[in-house]
């Protein structure tokens, strides 16, 4: 009994091992094939490159002479290798505006990645592509959908986003930085479609007078402006994410071209229990 004891006891703990190492912080060991040999692009709002930019969603392949200036770029910067290479709606060869180009993620778990990001803009000036000091990004899995070791190209839900910059001693409404796990809780609440669901529940409007935001999305479709507004939230890339007080607004949508094209916010509170949702809002630039 007291040996069948003690390998019950041994087995217990090796299985919480498993469990933390896997959710624990390691640094990226992914070999990655040279950027122009293997090219990994993001284009516009759904990730695949149109050969015309006629439509204001479109973006045009890169060419080999543009891959060779995106990895020259980043390779007098850094030796770490381009993981993937992000860009903006409508844009073509002839106007190329901000690149966003992400390293392989030097954090990472199951759950989380971070890792370094440069943005590229004038790729084809005669004086050569102007590139940003690097910033932070992070990228959380759904729950459902954990990451693996395997580094492809991000589906539209997954694409990566600036880490939330971090308070200023003295200066007042600054953002405050959230930590890794702070992250991962908020992900998960906001993509929750119960927290949009059930809505009726804590708030007294009617199905025929949704709030400012709701009503304009819930025109364009004949589903209950409840429903749709989930599918909206679970089917949007993150642009931000910015926290105040006790107020947490997650911005999501596109962006051309370093402006807002059509984004989404979401506002939470932060309590006890973990998160309330407060408002959703709508603009288009």
């Amino acid at each position: 009994m007291r040996r069948m004891f003690y390998i019950l006891v041994l087995c217990v703990l090796a299985l919480m091992g498993l469990s933390c190492s896997s959710n624990q912080n390691v640094k990226g060991s992914y070999s990655m094939e040279s950027f122009t040999d293997n090219p990994r692009v993001f284009y516009g709002a759904t990730g695949d490159p149109s050969e015309s930019d006629s439509r204001s969603e479109n973006c045009e392949r890169f060419s080999s002479e543009e891959l060779g200036r995106i990895q020259t770029s980043i390779s007098e910067l850094t030796q770490e290798p381009i993981w993937f290479v992000r860009v903006p709606l409508a844009s073509s060869q002839r106007h190329r505006g901000q690149l966003w180009v992400y390293l392989v993620p030097d954090i990472a778990n199951t759950r989380f990645r971070s890792g370094w990001a440069y943005t590229i803009g004038r790729l084809h000036s005669s004086k050569g592509p102007t590139v940003s000091q690097p910033w932070r990004y992070v990228q959380v899995s759904l729950p459902d959908k954990v990451f693996d070791p395997n580094l492809e190209t991000p589906e539209v839900h997954d694409l990566p986003f600036p880490y939330p910059p971090r308070d200023r001693i003295n200066t007042k409404n600054e953002p405050d930085l959230l930590s890794q796990e702070d992250l991962i809780r908020l992900m998960d609440y906001v993509r929750k479609p119960e927290v949009y669901l059930e809505l009726k529940d804590r708030r007294t409007i009617s199905k025929e007078n949704p709030p400012a935001g709701e009503a304009r999305i819930s025109s364009r479709t004949r589903k209950p402006w409840r429903e749709h507004l989930a599918e909206t939230i679970l089917s949007q890339p993150v642009v931000g994410v910015r926290k105040n007080g006790d107020e947490i607004t997650l911005t999501l949508g596109f962006v051309h071209n370093g402006l807002f094209a059509r984004c989404y916010e979401v506002k939470v509170r932060v309590t006890e229990q973990g998160y309330q949702y407060i408002t959703f809002g709508m603009f288009v630039s």
